[in-house]
């Protein structure tokens, strides 16, 4: 609805800060080539996990006359269910029936998937460990029914993807903390900075379902 969009002011304040963003980056130097500590900061640290686990706790059954995946294929996590995959300060799971989380709309909300299932809440990772996967109506060695997570795009079947991933951690720190933490660990590598990641570029998919794809940095600066 109308009344739902964001203030004109707003709007404006977000294109200039864009526009300034835009022209920092076309000045600033190329960084031809980094190995060292990396801080994944705002919008960059949801898009990464969202593309480092998205496919992979989205179940998908191996096709017949298809290789097996192997155990270390992050693009399927079954496998490694029961496993610890983070730290135990992580709890994750999908729900795509919350229609707003802290007041913003969420894209992937939705009641039923694309396969006429409702939508349910799926536990993914517990104290670290990997315990569930996202499923659609196509059954896999380990999960044999629907958790309302079966989506399309354009005239594709349906498969288990994502809907709205949540993570949580019992370890939280200020972003001055994770600032010191970068420096002090770029000093102890001989390093004259260290990398923060605000944004990645690419599809925010992260695969297993509609909207797939890889990505790149997006924006980022040197901290020294």
């Amino acid at each position: 609805a109308p009344d739902q969009l964001p203030a004109l002011a707003d709007v404006l304040a977000d294109v200039k800060k864009l526009a300034d963003r835009l022209a920092a980056a076309i000045k600033a130097p190329i960084l031809e080539d980094y190995t060292g500590p990396v801080l994944l900061d705002g919008l960059a640290s949801p898009q990464f996990f969202r593309q480092l686990l998205a496919r992979g706790v989205a179940g998908q059954a191996d096709l017949v006359g298809s290789q097996r995946r192997g155990a270390s294929d992050t693009a399927d996590l079954e496998n490694r269910l029961g496993k610890r995959i983070l730290p135990v300060t992580f709890q994750i799971y999908d729900d795509p029936r919350p229609e707003k989380f802290q007041g913003i709309f969420l894209a992937g909300h939705y009641l039923f998937d694309d396969e006429g299932i409702p939508a349910q809440r799926v536990e993914l990772v517990v104290d670290g460990k990997l315990e569930g996967m996202v499923m659609s109506r196509a059954p896999t060695k380990l999960f044999a029914k629907s958790n309302g997570h079966g989506r399309r795009s354009s005239s594709e079947v349906p498969r288990s993807a994502v809907g709205c991933l949540y993570l949580e951690s019992a370890k939280g720190e200020s972003p001055e903390e994770l600032k010191k933490e970068l420096i002090d660990a770029a000093d102890a590598e001989g390093l004259k900075y260290g990398l923060r990641i605000t944004a990645i570029q690419g599809r925010a998919g992260g695969g297993g379902g509609p909207g797939g794809g890889g990505f790149r940095r997006g924006g980022g600066a040197g901290f020294a």
